[in-house]
């Protein structure tokens, strides 16, 4: 059976297996088991409102440290479904995953090496710190962005006209070499900086509790990964975006100065270890309601289908407590097993009230 062409390309076949949707030294801080750089070793958490939390654990994790991380241990289902959600088979052609790995290779060593020895002034919430590689840094984010399109990952979708501008812009820069990748960005500046971009940077010690969180919004088109931010326009007017949208990180982006558009210089904010741990609270919370609302729903369509009435709303409050109940904030345990359990109880316990009361 003959394999798909290469979706950057389109002239090879895509014969890579393994393509990493988002840059594996951008993303193994935060999936890794204790730091490791194996990928047999990976932890990895992906949000996202329809998925939740769902969770990889690479071929050599032992299985107390899973139940250490997950809370408990994986399902019979979750064992046969182990599949890296950062992964993808056949996506590119082995040159063009070359070229890519030629684009990382030189942004890991050129900014994001430098990126991750920032240290804020105590007491400020962000800083402004300028990338003079600013060609290299945002054909980065087209690729990240890119990559996560045309892969469906979490909910991300981008309209295809958009997706076509940046493969364009790829395979116009991407290159073997990284002096041919320099200067192929050079000779196709105006392009490259043409889209407007807001770029963000997180400042994190301690434990790495970052996510991997790509908004359905296609204004901007917003993606967290790890350490890393950033927002995407495809229009000059960025007015009209709510500054307390994408868990507070579009207030700081939407100041005087994160708009990068044509640009010699690329400005983008450096957040505050502190402020991180804000903007991963709020991401949380807000995974946990959308996820709580949808089981919320689906409890009381079944309790119509089961009992051919209505749920109370004391049966409902029931419900969201039992739910709740001694998870700590630990949203790998709420699972689709976890709710139908829980449900299952609540439903057994009106039955035997409504039993008592005849």
């Amino acid at each position: 059976m003959s394999k798909p062409l290469c979706k950057l390309c389109q002239q090879r076949e895509a014969n890579q297996t393994g393509s990493h949707i988002f840059s594996f030294f951008l993303i193994k801080d935060a999936i890794n088991n204790a730091g490791s750089k194996r990928r047999e070793n990976e932890i990895s958490f992906e949000l996202s409102t329809a998925s939740f939390a769902s969770s990889y654990f690479g071929s050599e994790i032992l299985p107390d440290h899973i139940k250490e991380v997950k809370g408990r241990e994986l399902t019979e289902e979750e064992i046969r479904e182990q599949e890296n959600p950062y992964t993808k088979d056949n996506i590119l052609c082995s040159e063009c995953e070359k070229k890519l790995s030629t684009l990382e290779t030189a942004v890991a060593d050129k900014i994001f090496s430098k990126l991750r020895k920032i240290k804020l002034d105590q007491g400020l919430e962000y800083q402004v710190y300028e990338i003079s590689e600013n060609l290299l840094l945002r054909v980065f984010v087209y690729s990240l962005a890119w990559r996560a399109a045309i892969t469906g990952f979490g909910e991300f979708r981008m309209d295809f006209e958009h997706q076509e501008v940046l493969r364009e812009i790829l395979n116009l820069t991407l290159d073997l070499s990284e002096d041919a990748l320099l200067k192929k960005l050079q000779d196709n500046e105006d392009l490259v900086t043409s889209l407007p971009i807001r770029i963000a940077f997180f400042e994190t010690t301690g434990t790495n509790d970052n996510a991997i969180y790509c908004h359905w919004e296609k204004r901007p088109y917003s993606i967290l990964i790890n350490d890393f931010c950033f927002q995407l326009f495809f229009k000059g007017d960025l007015t009209k975006f709510i500054p307390d949208t994408f868990f507070g990180i579009t207030g700081i982006l939407k100041k005087k100065g994160f708009h990068n558009m044509q640009e010699s210089k690329l400005q983008i904010a450096a957040i505050s270890n502190e402020k991180r741990k804000t903007i991963n609270h709020s991401l949380y919370k807000f995974i946990a309601h959308q996820i709580l609302k949808r089981a919320e729903k689906d409890f009381r369509t079944g309790f119509v289908h089961f009992l051919r009435r209505d749920a109370p709303r004391w049966v409902v409050a029931d419900f969201i407590r039992e739910v709740t109940l001694n998870n700590d904030d630990i949203l790998e345990k709420y699972t689709p097993e976890h709710f139908k359990n829980a449900a299952l109880k609540i439903i057994l316990k009106y039955l035997q009230q409504q039993y008592n009361r005849t």
